[in-house]
C-alpha cells in the first residue's frame, strides 16, 4: 500500500527529503544512534527567561530521535517543546527561531494549533534569518508577531505535488506491470502507470482545497484579507518586501531581537512586582479598615456601656438622694400617718427645690402639716391614735410591760 504525500514545501525541501530515503543506510543509523545517545541534545535553548526553539530543516511529521541529525524538523518534537516551555515556570518568552523551506502537510495544523494555544498563556515570537516559506510560514504565522532579517525569505503560501512516470523505465528494462484494484479512484497516481486526466483533476482539487485552507488560516493568524494571501500565487519575499506585504512585522537581527525581549522580560518583572507590592498595600488597608471597624465597634460598645452605667450612677445618686428625704421625714416630729403621707409626696414630687421647701416646712411646724381640718379634728378626738414609735412607747410602755 503507497502513501502518498502532500507538501507543503519548496521543491529543494522535498528533494532533501527523497535524497536521504535513497541513501539510507542502516549502518549511519547505528552510528548516529550512539552519537545521539552520547550527546543528549538539550529539548531546547534557553536565554534567560527565553526559551529557543529551533525549527530547522524540512518539516515531517515523523516522530524518532534520529530526526534532527538528518537536518528534518519533527511536528511532533516541536510540539513537545512548546509544552515543556510552557509547563516551566522560569520561562516568560517563546522564540522559535525558523529556518525551513517547508515540508508535509500532514501534522502541520495540530502543530499550529498547538502554538497558538502556547501563544495565548505565554507570548511566542517567531524569528527567521534564513528561509520561512509554505508550512514553516504557516506555523510563524500563529505567533504574537514575526520578525525577520533583512535577507530572510518568507511566504510561499501554496501546495504541491509531483507524480514520477517509470513507465518507460520498467519497458526499457523488459518489465511490464500490471496495476489490479477495486475503486477506480484507489492508488491513483501510481509511478507504474501514465497518471490519468481523472487522477490528475483529483489532485488538483485537493491541492486547491488545501491551499484554500492554508491561505484562510495564514489570513486569520496574519490578520490579513484571504484574497490577498492568494493573490500572491505562493511568491516568497525578503526582507523589507515580506514586511510591507504584512507578511513580517519587523527587521532585526536574533541578538536585537532577544535584547528587546529581554528587557521586556525584565519590564514585566517589575511591573509584576509593582503590583504585587500594590496587592500588599490593598491588603494592609484592608487590615487597617477592619481594624478601624473592630475599633469603631467597640468605642460603641464602649459608649453604650458608658452611658448604661451613667444612667445608674444617676438613678443610685437619685435614689440616694431620696433615701435623705426619706430619712430627714423620719426625723421629723410628724405622726407616723403624716409621715406615710409625706413620703408619698416627695415619692412623686420632681423638683428638688420644692422637696427641700416642703421639708423645711414640716420640721418647722410638724402638727399642722398636711392633714386637713377634719384630719385635725380627728387626731385632736384620739390624740393616741397618730403618736410616733417612741412617743407611743413612752406613755404606754409600762403597761406593756
Amino acid at each position: 500500500m503507497n502513501k502518498f504525500r502532500f507538501w507543503a514545501g519548496t521543491k529543494h525541501s522535498l528533494d532533501r527529503f527523497m535524497m536521504w530515503l535513497q541513501n539510507f543506510d542502516a549502518a549511519q543509523l547505528q552510528t548516529v544512534a550512539k552519537v545521539a545517545k552520547e550527546a543528549k541534545p538539550k529539548s531546547f535553548q534557553v536565554i534567560g527567561n527565553i526559551a529557543v526553539i529551533p525549527i530547522k530543516g524540512t518539516l515531517i511529521n515523523y516522530d524518532a530521535w534520529w530526526v534532527e541529525f538528518f537536518g528534518f524538523a519533527s511536528y511532533a518534537r516541536i510540539q513537545r517543546q512548546m509544552a515543556e516551555a510552557l509547563e516551566d515556570e522560569n520561562i516568560s518568552r517563546i522564540v522559535l527561531h525558523i529556518d525551513s523551506p517547508g515540508g508535509e502537510v500532514t501534522g502541520i495544523d495540530d502543530t499550529a494549533d498547538m502554538i497558538r494555544q502556547v501563544n495565548a498563556q505565554k507570548p511566542v515570537i517567531a524569528y527567521s534569518n534564513g528561509m520561512m516559506a509554505s508550512a514553516a510560514y504557516w506555523l510563524g504565522s500563529v505567533a504574537e508577531k514575526i520578525y525577520i532579517s533583512q535577507t530572510a525569505e518568507v511566504g510561499s503560501i501554496g501546495v504541491w505535488t509531483m507524480h514520477s512516470d517509470y513507465t518507460k523505465f520498467f519497458e526499457d528494462q523488459g518489465i511490464k506491470n500490471t496495476v489490479i484494484r477495486d475503486g477506480e479512484h484507489k492508488a491513483l497516481g501510481l509511478p507504474y502507470e501514465e497518471l490519468s486526466e481523472e487522477a490528475r483533476e483529483i489532485w488538483q482539487a485537493q491541492i486547491k482545497q488545501l491551499r484554500e485552507i492554508f491561505a484562510e488560516e495564514v489570513a486569520k493568524a496574519r490578520n490579513l484579507p484571504v484574497d490577498a494571501i492568494i493573490e500572491t500565487k505562493s511568491e516568497t519575499f525578503i526582507g523589507e518586501k515580506a514586511v510591507t506585504n504584512g507578511f513580517a512585522d519587523g527587521i532585526t537581527t536574533f541578538n536585537n531581537l532577544i535584547a528587546t525581549i529581554t528587557k521586556e522580560v525584565f519590564s514585566d518583572m517589575e511591573l509584576k512586582d509593582a503590583l504585587a507590592e500594590i496587592e500588599r498595600m490593598k491588603g494592609d488597608l484592608s487590615a487597617a479598615v477592619d481594624l478601624a471597624k473592630k475599633r469603631d465597634a467597640r468605642i460603641t460598645q464602649l459608649e453604650e456601656e458608658n452611658a448604661k452605667l451613667n444612667d445608674t450612677i444617676v438613678k443610685l445618686q437619685e435614689d440616694q438622694k431620696r433615701q435623705g428625704y426619706i430619712s430627714r421625714i423620719e426625723a421629723t416630729n410628724l405622726t407616723p400617718a403624716r409621715k406615710a403621707k409625706a413620703k408619698e409626696i416627695v415619692g412623686k414630687m420632681v423638683s428638688d427645690e420644692a422637696i427641700e421647701a416642703l421639708l423645711l416646712e414640716w420640721e418647722a411646724e410638724p402638727k399642722n402639716a398636711l392633714l386637713g381640718e377634719s384630719e385635725i379634728e380627728e387626731e385632736d378626738k384620739n390624740p393616741d391614735k397618730n403618736l410616733s414609735d417612741s412617743e407611743f412607747y413612752q406613755k404606754f410602755g409600762k403597761e406593756i410591760k
